[in-house]
């Protein structure tokens, strides 16, 4: 675990410039992309541009771009497709290989339209569509293309292309007719949207690299801003990331750079780093904890729930909040306790129920992240 993180790991600022590093990072040569869903094909990507890299969102990504896009009110039912975990690697890392199955496209596909009728029911519409139709019950395809593109922005992490904002604006008026709803026509083709490998599959393309054109790639600064706001936030690029895309900053090191730093200051940064260390650790094995009562007395389902949330707490509070250096995470003796966990550890707490700081005295040999009762119980 160490060899994994440790040149992420000096701090928040280490990791920023780390991260600037990973978005900006030149390629040799043009790679083809691992795997594709097998029910979908990708759309062409513009000829100035290759396809170097593809991979499934997570479960997390995908409910957090939703959240983000259309507000968190938005429900997301149904159920994900697991992505497998290939031995000794993170689940972003299995992402890449991840294809859909027939009936994990069919729970994709489930979800997109609850998704979209949400979106555009009487109570959301308004926050989306910034116009009127000529007539609510028939097509209007400017009204259409106002609200779809946009859209369409968020969910493939670029601008759509002509074609693609064609295709969809075609959907919403063709549907609205035998529906007798503009709003249904949007619905219709937003869930298309929705099951696009461009928004399922985050998908990296490159450009030819100015200083050797005909001999490197670099990654355009769409592909730059998704690979920044997935590994600091742990969701799609919001406005800003896209709008620095849009004006080709982020292939500038020193503006990426900054934009690396902007976002590793923002709150939005322990998200991500809650993320990435609950794939590193494998929290999932939580989910298939049990343990003896007669042996472990104090184990129950409130300490169960506790033991993963003292871990993150304790490891963003280290590195996000103090800034402090990753190996001391084995050592500190600073953490975190609520009532459930207190009663495990045998410690005093206050009485609120809630969670509260703590620190082990001297030379108790639970400090550390080692020592904490989640990571003992994981392994």
């Amino acid at each position: 675990m160490m060899r994994r993180i440790s040149h992420l790991a000096l701090g928040a600022a280490g990791l920023a410039a780390a991260t600037s590093m990973i978005a900006g990072g030149m390629l040799a040569r043009p790679a083809v992309a691992e795997s594709a869903p097998p029910v979908v094909a990708a759309p062409a990507p513009a000829p100035a541009a290759r396809i170097v890299a593809m991979r499934r969102l997570t479960e997390t990504q995908y409910r957090n771009a939703i959240a983000d896009i259309f507000g968190p009110d938005i429900t997301v039912a149904g159920r994900f497709e697991p992505i497998v975990r290939p031995a000794h690697e993170l689940v972003a890392h299995g992402a890449k290989d991840a294809s859909l199955s027939p009936s994990g496209f069919e729970q994709f596909d489930a979800m997109a339209r609850i998704i979209a009728a949400q979106v555009f029911d009487e109570a959301h519409r308004r926050q989306f569509v910034p116009c009127a139709p000529a007539d609510a019950a028939k097509a209007d395809a400017a009204c259409a293309r106002r609200v779809l593109a946009p859209l369409g922005r968020y969910l493939f992490r670029r601008p759509l292309t002509a074609m693609e904002e064609a295709l969809y604006v075609r959907m919403a008026s063709e549907a609205a007719a035998p529906t007798g709803s503009f709003h249904k026509g949007l619905e219709l083709a937003l869930s298309a949207m929705l099951v696009s490998p461009s928004f399922l599959y985050v998908i990296e393309t490159a450009e030819p690299d100015p200083a050797n054109p005909a001999a490197a790639l670099r990654l355009d600064s769409h592909s730059r801003a998704a690979r920044l706001s997935f590994m600091l936030w742990n969701t799609t690029p919001n406005a800003a990331l896209l709008d620095a895309a849009d004006k080709g900053r982020l292939t500038d090191q020193k503006a990426l750079d900054q934009v690396a730093r902007a976002m590793v200051a923002s709150p939005r940064f322990e998200q991500g780093v809650r993320a990435f260390f609950a794939d590193m650790l494998l929290f999932e094995k939580f989910d298939e904890i049990a343990k003896d009562p007669l042996i472990y007395p104090y184990f129950n389902q409130p300490v169960a729930l506790a033991m993963p949330e003292q871990m993150l707490r304790t490891i963003v509070d280290h590195l996000v909040t103090r800034e402090g250096d990753y190996r001391e995470l084995f050592s500190t003796r600073r953490t975190f306790m609520n009532r459930p966990l207190a009663a495990l550890y045998q410690v005093p707490v206050r009485q609120s129920g809630g969670w509260e700081p703590f620190e082990f005295a001297p030379g108790d040999d639970r400090a550390g992240l080692l020592g904490q009762a989640g990571f003992l119980a994981l392994y």
